[in-house]
């Protein structure tokens, strides 16, 4: 049991999971992310910023390189094109 208000990467995924698991209004969640915030010695709202941190990062993370792997440069007659509409 720690209580230092950090809550572990692995945790936070295992929380994921098993909210993933639940209906949006599942009365279940509630009690879930109160026993990880007492846990780790946080509220519920450092649980749920946290949860939204790590879905962020998550979502950027395919972004980035799906980005990578595409040119960012217009060729010429895309430029003439898009200006035609």
């Amino acid at each position: 049991m720690s209580k230092g208000g950090v809550i572990p990467a692995e945790a936070l995924l295992d929380l994921r999971r098993r909210l993933d698991d639940l209906a949006p209004r599942d009365p279940g969640r509630r009690i879930i992310i109160e026993g990880a915030a007492n846990m780790y010695g946080v509220s519920r709202a450092t649980v749920y910023r946290a949860l939204a941190v790590q879905l962020r990062l998550k979502g950027c993370a395919g972004l980035i390189g799906a980005n990578l792997a595409k040119p960012r440069v217009q060729t010429w007659s895309g430029i003439v094109k898009s200006s035609r509409r």
